[in-house]
């Protein structure tokens, strides 16, 4: 008797441990969906826009370090690498103001905070 229900309540932890292992790849693709999404966007709002856009593809989404020397331990989130970017003066070449360059970052969370979290995952 005491067998059967520790299987059953193994299957059922196992379940719920598979259940958020899904849905926390599906939620980390629609992040990645919505947060690239709006970086084409606001790409396509001038030329500088797109240049300051394409960079920010090339280094902080292709896995290139901007510079191996000084790259941290840690990964480095997408609104520390734009402002790496801004700071490398990366914006001020493409013609953007580092004020105009950080509106990439901010509309990027935006767009991630508008994705929702499963309901087990928001348990959690």
């Amino acid at each position: 008797m005491k067998r059967n229900i520790h299987k059953g309540a193994g299957v059922v932890a196992l379940a719920f441990v598979a259940v958020c292992a899904v849905q926390l790849v599906t939620l980390a693709n629609k992040s990645d969906t919505a947060r690239r999404s709006v970086r084409q966007e606001w790409s396509q709002s001038s030329t500088a826009h797109a240049v300051f856009a394409e960079a920010y593809r090339q280094k902080c989404e292709d896995g290139k370090p901007i510079d191996p020397k000084t790259l941290a331990d840690e990964p480095v989130g997408f609104a520390a690498c734009a402002e790496r970017l801004i700071s490398d003066g990366t914006a001020a070449r493409t013609g953007l103001s580092n004020s105009e360059a950080k509106t990439l970052p901010v509309a990027m969370q935006k767009a991630l905070d508008a994705v929702p979290v499963p309901a087990p995952l928001r348990w959690m």
